[in-house]
């Protein structure tokens, strides 16, 4: 059974969507994360992901996935947990598998990090390769919030329950207006029983998703620019000014404001550039309070620049910081120019575009296909 799923890009609510009932705006891309499930006799179990050059083996004993030599596989973190929520989920009888996963190439690899949500992708993509090789239809709606949970879930574990799972959200159900579940829900999850985990995942969480259609006009483009940073590191600086500076709530306020606002606007030219840019102002603000590098001179110098060249709107999506710089232009003559300008400023442009879906069934074909060009 093959399915895939789509990396994101974040445009509004980096930060503020980690607090509970703000929003925010996910775009689906049309870069997908592969995954191929094929039934293994017994309870063996292997996981191959070519790109990292990862092969990992183990086995279902009692309803549990056990790896031999689990220890040696960070890379392969998310699908490894991924694997075994789907298998505390499916019960003690769930069959054996291999597990491929393959990315397309705008997802970077290794050090070269793009800020498309790789790690969400992939942990959705398996999910819905195991639960649909034992018999579940993807397509059903009821499917994919049962998708959602687990993902939500097993992306938590492997992040040390950091994030708000919008990247998530977004490559289960597309592009979207997204606002967090409660952090508190996955309490309890790993250590409870599996009866307990199994009517955790069944229930409506409290998060809100609603999928939103893009302005036609709106033409995405996106670079790499070569300056890796740790999202986990911004988020614990962000966290500590959180505990320690009263002007972080006022902060995050007149940010998700500003979010709302713009997305509200999203088909009014004018408005949705004034209030996305009250959300950037903000946003860089909330950095300057807190000593995260959310955005540095040079690249409010290089926003300032890309405006000039085509840019409608222009911004480090997600967490910030400088993995990666997007824009959307309203007309191919200025995307060019947009993309002339960033080639000049030696940025590493990526061929993407706007998904048009969530997650959803392969063909073998298809896989076979996406295996072959990227493995």
């Amino acid at each position: 059974f093959c399915a895939s799923a789509p990396g994101k890009i974040l445009w509004l609510g980096g930060y503020s969507v980690l607090e509970k009932g703000n929003v925010s705006l996910v775009s689906a891309i049309d870069k997908r994360v592969f995954a191929k499930a094929e039934k293994l006799q017994g309870g063996a179990v292997e996981f191959l992901l070519p790109q990292f050059k990862v092969k990992a083996v183990g086995r279902i004993t009692g309803g549990k996935l056990i790896l031999d030599g689990a220890e040696s596989f960070e890379k392969a973190k998310f699908v490894i947990e991924a694997a075994k929520a789907c298998v505390r989920y499916l019960g003690p009888n769930t069959s054996g598998f291999r597990l491929t996963t393959v990315s397309d190439k705008a997802f970077g690899s290794g050090k070269k990090k793009t800020g498309l949500g790789s790690s969400a992708a992939v942990t959705v993509a398996a999910v819905s390769a195991i639960l649909g090789l034992n018999g579940y239809n993807l397509t059903d709606e009821k499917a994919k919030i049962l998708i959602n949970n687990l993902s939500q879930y097993a992306h938590s574990i492997s992040q040390g329950k950091v994030g708000s799972g919008f990247d998530v959200a977004s490559a289960v159900f597309g592009t979207i207006k997204y606002s967090r579940y409660s952090p508190k829900i996955l309490d309890g999850a790993s250590s409870n029983g599996d009866f307990y985990f199994k009517t955790l995942i069944q229930k409506n969480w409290d998060y809100s998703i609603a999928p939103i259609s893009l302005p036609k006009k709106f033409i995405p483009i996106i670079a790499s620019t070569n300056s890796p940073i740790s999202t986990t590191e911004m988020v614990k600086k962000i966290n500590q000014y959180k505990e320690t500076d009263g002007l972080y709530f006022e902060t995050i306020e007149k940010l998700n404001s500003a979010n709302a606002l713009a997305i509200q606007n999203i088909d009014n030219q004018e408005k949705f550039l004034k209030y996305f840019e009250d959300g950037r102002r903000l946003t860089k603000m909330l950095g300057e309070l807190s000593g995260a590098e959310i955005e540095n001179p040079k690249f409010s110098n290089l926003i300032s620049k890309s405006n000039s060249n085509g840019a409608y709107v222009c911004k480090l999506p997600g967490a910030g910081g400088g993995d990666s710089i997007a824009a959307i232009c309203l007309t191919d003559a200025n995307w060019q120019k947009l993309l002339n300008f960033w080639k000049k400023e030696r940025l590493d442009v990526l061929d993407v575009g706007f998904g048009k879906f969530g997650v959803k069934r392969e063909s073998t074909l298809a896989f076979n296909f996406a295996y072959k060009t990227n493995a």
